[in-house]
């Protein structure tokens, strides 16, 4: 009887989950490019913690289920076709089902990690910003603990705190957007392809703002909520990212690569090579080279 009791208030609780889901996605279609009226939690999978050292990296190719992923110390930045999206403490993310992305941790630490299955997909991570992280740090403690007893309808409970953990994400989000609907990531692909097709070039904020035709601030705020990070940022990462190809061929000289990629000279590429990658160019071509 007891037993009958439970599942009967849990899934009254997930269907008022449900609900409430529907009603806010029904108020407000833009703020939600996810349709989480229609969304399920079809099975939790896996809950746990675990260590990243600095510069450990992957990725997937249409990942095959979704994930909730707390950093609990250090910072991860995901690459993904619209842009990188960094997550860190106060910045938990949502992998989707169906999402592709390569991902670098720039320091090391602990991550909270649920991994479970949905009737939703989406292309690119979603990024939130949580000021308090601490429900959500208990909610996944709590997802692990139910995961590893594996109790009887543990999948009904390990559902359920799914669920919550989604409502706290969603309600979370702050008025400019944790994250942003698809008309707005639109408003900046002008700039977001220039950048790409001319990164040696140089650029400013106030050229890359005409081209999306809105105010030089409104860009820079839209841009870096987008991105996780600033436009000038991204073009340095952007750059770098396309020396460090130069740097596994036959490149020439450092002086060729740091031109080619928009630097005027070769203090000033290897000091921002550096920032980002953690190793001068140098050093990177003669350990990358065939």
């Amino acid at each position: 009887m007891c037993d009958m009791i439970f599942l009967y208030n849990l899934i009254q609780y997930l269907d008022k989950i449900r609900v409430l889901y529907y009603n806010k996605s029904s108020k407000n279609k833009e703020a939600h490019p996810m349709s989480f009226s229609d969304l399920s939690v079809v099975q939790v999978l896996s809950a746990h913690m675990m260590f990243h050292e600095k510069d450990a990296c992957g990725g997937w190719e249409n990942r095959p289920h979704s994930a909730i992923i707390l950093r609990l110390e250090g910072e991860t930045v995901y690459d993904c076709a619209t842009g990188q999206i960094r997550s860190n403490a106060t910045h938990p993310i949502l992998l989707p089902k169906g999402a592709s992305y390569m991902w670098r941790c720039l320091a090391e630490g602990h991550r909270l990690h649920i991994e479970f299955d949905t009737d939703l997909t989406a292309p690119c991570p979603l990024a939130f910003q949580v000021s308090d992280t601490e429900r959500l740090r208990a909610l996944i403690a709590r997802e692990i603990e139910v995961c590893a007893a594996r109790a009887p309808h543990w999948q009904l409970q390990a559902r359920a705190i799914v669920y919550e953990c989604l409502h706290l994400l969603f309600s979370a989000q702050s008025a400019e957007g944790a994250y942003l609907p698809p008309q707005k990531l639109q408003k900046l692909r002008p700039a977001v392809d220039y950048l790409h097709a001319h990164y040696a070039k140089a650029l400013s904020n106030d050229a890359l703002a005409a081209r999306c035709g809105v105010s030089t601030v409104y860009f820079r705020k839209l841009f870096t909520a987008a991105m996780g990070t600033s436009p000038i940022q991204y073009l340095h990462r952007l750059r770098v990212e396309k020396a460090k190809e130069m740097l596994k061929s036959d490149y020439g000289t450092l002086s060729d690569v740091a031109v080619s990629v928009g630097y005027p000279n070769v203090f000033h590429f290897s000091k921002m090579f550096k920032a980002i990658v953690g190793v001068a160019p140098g050093a990177y071509a003669k350990g990358h080279r065939a």
